[in-house]
């Protein structure tokens, strides 16, 4: 959310295109952290490719920085924006203690980022964050952001036929009404249906939903 209403006021600013560099930059960093980690994974086999990456990741660190600086100078409040302190994955997992209370042991706190289409292509796709208080999980919602943009705009307009909202009275005939309930289902299996996704959501019973984007006007 924090990032959203940053990027939005650059934007507004006229440094956009700063903004999505220094992302983009963030991306390709996050990236090949997931690609070392992926080596390391595999022990001794991968130590080359570990290190060819660890020098690659030197670079785009260095890319990174020269990104941040140059948007700092266009558009310095858009970190000021981003200072609000985030909360620890420890903090919302604690059970004991004051931050014992931030999450409940029935709830869920689900993050969904819609993705943006602006970004180099492989990294438009949203993701999907669960926290609860023994584990965490995330995945990337597997719809292009056009694509989900499409799918909830197709629901509001089902919403919004003709009879869809009607009160009914005692004795009255229910208004025919289309819902695609199939396509309906099939896009709550893309934001919820990843298996470690579903598997974090198991037994929770109060979702905290947190949507941001085109995510926000869901159904």
């Amino acid at each position: 959310m924090l990032h959203g209403a940053a990027r939005l006021a650059a934007e507004r600013a006229g440094a956009g295109e700063a903004v999505a560099a220094w992302l983009n930059a963030s991306v390709r960093v996050a990236t090949l952290d997931a690609s070392i980690a992926a080596a390391a994974a595999q022990g001794a086999a991968a130590d080359i490719r570990r290190a060819e990456l660890s020098r690659a990741r030197s670079g785009e660190v260095a890319a990174l920085e020269r990104e941040q600086r140059s948007l700092a100078a266009r558009f310095p409040r858009y970190f000021d924006v981003l200072k609000t302190p985030p909360i620890s994955l420890a903090s919302l997992q604690a059970q004991s203690g004051n931050d014992a209370k931030l999450l409940r042991g029935d709830e869920a706190l689900v993050l969904l980022t819609a993705g943006d289409r602006r970004m180099p292509e492989g990294h438009r796709r949203g993701l999907v964050f669960v926290v609860t208080k023994e584990t965490s999980a995330w995945a990337e919602i597997p719809l292009e952001p056009n694509a989900l943009a499409a799918e909830i705009a197709a629901l509001h307009a089902m919403l919004a036929a003709p009879g869809a909202g009607a009160t009914l009275t005692a004795g009255a005939v229910a208004p025919s009404v289309t819902y695609d309930r199939a396509r309906a289902f099939a896009l709550y299996r893309a934001l919820f249906g990843a298996p470690d996704i579903a598997a974090a959501l198991v037994g929770k019973d109060r979702w905290l939903i947190a949507p941001q984007g085109a995510l926000m006007s869901l159904p």
